[in-house]
């Protein structure tokens, strides 16, 4: 097994947690990271405001006293969740070749870089596989004899190169919806019912629609067979989540070093993918009956318009 590389720089996602990013960063500097990007939204209020002054002061403070390389982006407006993110990953890739992506409300321990090193340089050979990932939410494939690909990206704690971004960044803000014939009732269901209310506004997340383009795409994401990140982002700070339900608050495993096959080897599981959708995604039965109804009434609709 390769040593861990700690020279591959990691961007930190923040925005109002001043506790949880210092003790983030405080233990990839510990980890041996050299090379730190940090990118906060800007404030929505004179609470935030305050919370981030705060928060940048420290940063910079502790930072300042180690000998790493180290970049802060702070946005003057807020953008919100979705255009936050994927202006600080084009922040990030604008400037590195591949980098490790966590949010501040994440946490992590030496495994979990040794994974992302021994993958991120491969990946770009691979014009199918568009990100890797430590997130393990499914206890049952810790005894996988190598790590999985899904066509669901996780991205508590994931890393992918600036071609691959490029790749992602491009499908995410043309993305059209699922078709069900291609796809299912209920998966098409489900993810285009989100989808629009992200269109729509009602919904400001990035990453229901980067999972429509992954699968609209047929792409993977590497996904360790054990839990190498923790999220630790419930409580009144965070955006969507405010107890420690499943999937917060995960233990994290140790890596499997049998299971860290070659790229080559490692081959999709459509099994684990409808295991993700009723387990973590919750799909239901109702998702399944919307989609046949909605199938059938675009249906009947086109056959009026072509009357």
């Amino acid at each position: 097994m390769e040593k861990v590389n700690t020279e591959i720089p990691v961007l930190v996602v923040a925005f109002i947690r001043p506790k949880e990013t210092l003790q983030l960063l405080s233990k990839l500097v510990q980890l041996g990271v050299s090379n730190i990007y940090i990118s906060i939204d800007g404030p929505r209020n004179d609470i935030d405001s305050s919370l981030q002054q705060l928060m940048t002061a420290q940063i910079e403070k502790y930072l300042s006293t180690e000998k790493i390389e180290w970049h802060i982006q702070h946005e003057r407006q807020n953008l919100g969740v979705r255009k936050g993110v994927l202006n600080g990953l084009d922040w990030f890739f604008s400037e590195e070749k591949l980098g490790i992506i966590l949010e501040d409300d994440l946490s992590i321990e030496s495994d979990f870089l040794t994974y992302c090193s021994y993958y991120l340089g491969e990946i770009d050979r691979f014009q199918e596989i568009w990100m890797i990932s430590g997130m393990q939410l499914l206890d049952e494939y810790s005894s996988s004899p190598t790590h999985i690909l899904s066509n669901y990206p996780m991205i508590w704690g994931w890393a992918t190169t600036a071609n691959k971004w490029k790749e992602m960044r491009k499908s995410v803000v043309s993305q059209k919806p699922l078709s069900p014939k291609s796809f299912g009732f209920q998966r098409s269901y489900f993810w285009n019912r989100g989808f629009s209310k992200v269109n729509s506004g009602e919904l400001d997340t990035w990453d229901l629609p980067l999972a429509l383009s992954f699968l609209y795409n047929r792409r993977f994401c590497l996904i360790s067979n054990q839990n190498l990140v923790k999220n630790i982002g419930f409580g009144p700070e965070a955006s969507h989540t405010s107890n420690a339900k499943f999937p917060l608050n995960h233990p994290i495993g140790s890596l499997d070093f049998k299971a860290m096959s070659k790229l080559e080897e490692i081959v999709y599981s459509k099994e684990y993918d409808f295991n993700l959708e009723r387990k973590v995604f919750k799909f239901k039965l109702r998702h399944f009956l919307f989609g046949v109804v909605q199938s059938m009434i675009l249906k009947f609709k086109t056959l009026l318009n072509e009357n």
